[in-house]
């Protein structure tokens, strides 16, 4: 079941932004055991009805960060979250654990449009 952060109140300027960008793709490598997970799931599920994704896969991960079809490894997983935004396939960009610009916690609206929005 999945689990939507319905306190979380995204920047509106940034959600307007995204709102125009070229749709994407979303793959979450996640874990039920994984602090930052519990937080940034909910929020991009929040998110998500919001925003132009074409495809969102959660895709849960074991202690060992493996999943049946192998996908984490064939994505060099290595942290929790991982969240890779794609286009047409092509990977944009990673965000890993908590959503950052230059070193530093951003919103993850905010990281979203840093690696979709033109």
């Amino acid at each position: 079941r999945r689990k939507v952060d319905s306190s979380y109140r995204p920047d509106a300027a940034t959600m307007a932004r995204l709102a125009k960008a070229d749709s994407f793709e979303v793959r979450m490598y996640m874990a039920t055991w994984c602090h930052d997970s519990k937080k940034w799931v909910p929020r991009l599920l929040a998110l998500a009805p919001q925003l132009p994704i074409r495809r969102l896969e959660l895709v849960p991960v074991d202690t060992t960060k493996r999943d049946p079809k192998g996908w984490a490894q064939r994505d060099g997983l290595r942290f929790t979250p991982t969240t890779i935004v794609l286009r047409r396939g092509v990977e944009l960009g990673r965000i890993i654990e908590t959503p950052q610009r230059n070193g530093k916690p951003v919103r993850l609206e905010d990281a979203l449009a840093d690696l979709v929005v033109k």
